[in-house]
């Protein structure tokens, strides 16, 4: 199965699907798009709804990555 991820904002909301196992290489795509995606959120305090629905498991080298993802606007 393949990765994926898909980041929307609605309103003050970062809404991220995340489907597949995860790499390395998707998890830094994920930071990248997060980095460019939240400033666009037209409040100073948002919030975030991530969905593991589809998501299996990663690579350890993902965990770094994505858990210390800090955004300031």
């Amino acid at each position: 199965m393949s990765a994926y991820f898909n980041v929307k904002i609605d309103r003050q909301v970062a809404v991220i699907n995340t489907l597949g196992q995860w790499s390395e290489q998707i998890a830094l795509s994920f930071e990248k798009e997060m980095h460019r995606v939240i400033p666009n959120v037209s409040a100073t305090r948002f919030a975030h709804l991530l969905m593991f629905d589809e998501w299996e498991l990663s690579t350890p080298s993902v965990e770094p990555i994505v858990i210390p993802i800090r955004i300031n606007k």
